[in-house]
């Protein structure tokens, strides 16, 4: 499957959802005999950690579908990284999305506790929330939805800037890079194309 078609199956997957006429929810386990021995992910999503964004049901995506990987404020780290190379070198996915969401606690969080300058016993957490402090330093004026979009996109840009097995693919264009923010009140993904379709 190509960049377009797995883009394209994301999209038609979510107006599923978005008006209740899913139709990979009712399968249950019938279908895991076959996905027993081997995997095929059509796309690699990068997602917060928030309860409420389940991929696979937002997609309207069987299990097999989705190579999914999450943390608080989607993130990119080097377990984050070598997880996509995975998907992109052994797998052979196409499409990367890094999605967002409404009312993120991560981007919330940040915004009200700046990092300070004392020793603290929080270090990883304070690891996990400087990429979004760093989105903050540079679009302190923007609300706080705007700041999570931001987010998605430093996200992007950091998978290009630190892997060169994606970069590669992606100048090759033979992968692609989008982002996305999901309006948990309505349902609706919202994509932006971030190295364009």
């Amino acid at each position: 499957m190509n960049c377009k078609e797995a883009f394209k199956k994301l999209q038609d997957g979510n107006k599923r959802f978005v008006t209740s006429t899913q139709i990979n929810h009712q399968v249950g386990i019938s279908n895991n005999p076959n996905l027993v021995s081997s995997q095929e992910p059509f796309a690699v999503i990068l997602t917060c950690s928030d309860s409420r964004v389940g991929v696979n049901t937002i997609f309207d995506a069987k299990l097999g579908d989705l190579f999914i990987i999450k943390n608080a404020g989607n993130i990119t780290s080097k377990s984050t990284l070598a997880t996509m190379e995975y998907a992109i070198s052994v797998l052979e996915v196409k499409l990367i999305l890094v999605l967002s969401h409404q009312n993120c606690g991560a981007v919330q969080y940040a915004e009200t506790h700046p990092e300070t300058n004392k020793v603290r016993k929080d270090k990883n957490l304070n690891f996990l929330l400087q990429q979004i402090r760093f989105v903050l330093s540079k679009n302190n004026k923007l609300t706080t939805e705007e700041i999570t979009k931001k987010n998605a996109i430093h996200s992007a840009e950091d998978i290009i800037e630190n892997s060169i097995i994606i970069a590669e693919k992606v100048k090759e264009e033979t992968v692609k890079i989008i982002t996305g923010y999901y309006k948990i009140s309505t349902g609706k993904v919202e994509f932006h194309k971030y190295k364009s379709l």
